[in-house]
């Protein structure tokens, strides 16, 4: 599949998922929100319903002689004597109407008080007489909403009638609905809101995945690409050898020594790429003791010595840190190797390397410089990039794959130091490797 599909589809997926997972979050909590409000809407309402005022004033109702039925006045003040009996019912809620029903469910009306002003409003009402003690909702002509209750009465003599409580709750649908109104405008806005948060998340996200892949990609081809040339080289002789099986060894001493050179050039790459690959996944372990960094660079330091007499190069140590340090030797000690190994690589006779370290704002810097052939500014930028090499023709002639100065990167960033590389002045290169002390 082409990277950039892979990238793409990756991309849209990662920015759907985010999509949905905050859509799914903030609709879980717009439903809560609106169940939230709606129960403490209706619990003042249903608190009425269930109070037994009403069964109270109901039973005032349907007795004989109550001011719902026409009497004769006693004192022949009408008011006088309707506001006395009147005033021994107990306090009922203006929002509450009751509705008097017979065995048949049928509303019981007063003339005398109601008149005909609620007979259409109470035929209205729907009745069901199983339906008792429960709280539930009606709706009058489609327009206006109650909750209601239904009680049963038992009158002084005996008889049993019903009661239906209601109250009027067009005021809390309205709220409700704004409620919902609101939310669902808060959702579409959270639904934009997080496709943009997924778009940058997801860019992010894929980011290091991207780099990952791509270097991932480049290794393996690097890598390939590295390990055919010694493979090919050491076909190509074996061949020859095959095609003259007569000739002695001694004839064909240049052609097996090539051969010998490559083999272990491809085994010095081979577990070079292995040490990488475990760092890659964090499996390398350092075995950390104290070491003594003046002594293990001396021992280093004297074999190039040796190398640097033979070259004709000057190689100069010069060790003012004189403590121990928490590290892996054995690490340490390739660090060293590949540093040097790397300017006795560019250096030519008569030029000189120097080996040095100090203590500074409490970190152990061990500098390695040369006056080599140097190293331009763009190739400076990607020396501890895998595979990378300023001068592939000079390298490949040393033997060099552009593993080494990565693979010193990677022991340094082990031992919680860092390493960098800069110009040396009047020229060449120094590397400065900096180690807690």
């Amino acid at each position: 599949m082409n990277e950039k599909k892979w990238i793409r589809r990756e991309f849209i997926r990662s920015l759907l998922l985010f999509i949905l997972a905050f859509s799914c979050i903030y609709s879980v909590l717009g439903l809560l929100i609106y169940g939230i409000v709606r129960t403490n809407l209706y619990a003042s309402v249903d608190e009425i319903l269930l109070a037994d005022q009403g069964t109270t004033y109901a039973a005032l109702m349907m007795e004989e002689g109550s001011v719902l039925e026409a009497e004769e006045p006693e004192s022949g003040d009408v008011a006088a004597d309707q506001a006395e009996l009147i005033g021994d019912l107990p306090e009922i809620n203006p929002r509450v109407l009751y509705i008097a029903r017979d065995r048949d469910g049928s509303p019981l009306y007063y003339s005398d008080i109601n008149g005909d002003l609620y007979e259409e409003l109470y035929k209205g009402f729907t009745f069901n007489s199983n339906e008792l003690d429960t709280l539930y909702f009606m709706t009058l002509g489609g327009r206006y909403h109650y909750r209601a209750i239904n009680r049963m009465i038992e009158k002084a003599d005996g008889q049993k009638e019903y009661l239906q409580i209601l109250i009027n709750v067009d005021a809390e649908d309205e709220i409700l609905r704004n409620v919902v109104a609101g939310l669902a405008v808060s959702l579409g806005a959270a639904v934009f809101l997080s496709a943009g948060v997924g778009w940058l998340l997801s860019r992010r996200i894929l980011k290091p995945v991207t780099e990952a892949y791509q270097k991932q990609t480049e290794f393996v081809q690097n890598a390939s690409h590295e390990l055919r040339t010694p493979l090919t080289i050491i076909r190509t002789t074996q061949e020859l050898l095959l095609s003259d099986p007569e000739s002695r060894i001694i004839d064909k001493f240049e052609a097996i020594n090539r051969t010998i050179d490559e083999t272990r050039r491809l085994t010095k790459m081979t577990e070079d790429l292995i040490l990488l690959a475990m760092t890659d996944t964090s499996q390398t372990k350092l075995q950390k003791e104290p070491v003594s960094l003046e002594h293990l660079l001396s021992g280093v330091g004297e074999a190039y010595c040796e190398i640097a007499g033979l070259e004709g190069k000057k190689m100069r140590m010069d060790f003012r840190f004189k403590g121990n340090i928490e590290a892996d030797s054995d690490k340490l000690r390739q660090l060293a190797v590949i540093l040097l190994d790397n300017s006795f690589k560019y250096t030519e006779p008569g030029d000189s390397i120097a080996m040095s370290t100090e203590e500074k704002d409490g970190k152990v810097v061990l500098r390695i410089s040369d006056t080599g052939i140097g190293i331009s500014d763009e190739d400076m930028r990607h020396v501890f990039e895998r595979f990378y090499r300023a001068d592939k023709a000079r390298s490949r002639q040393t033997g060099g794959s552009g593993l080494g100065l990565t693979i010193a990167e990677n022991i340094a960033l082990l031992h919680g130091g860092s390493i960098q590389m800069r110009h040396h002045t009047p020229k060449g290169v120094e590397v400065i490797v900096k180690l807690p002390a």
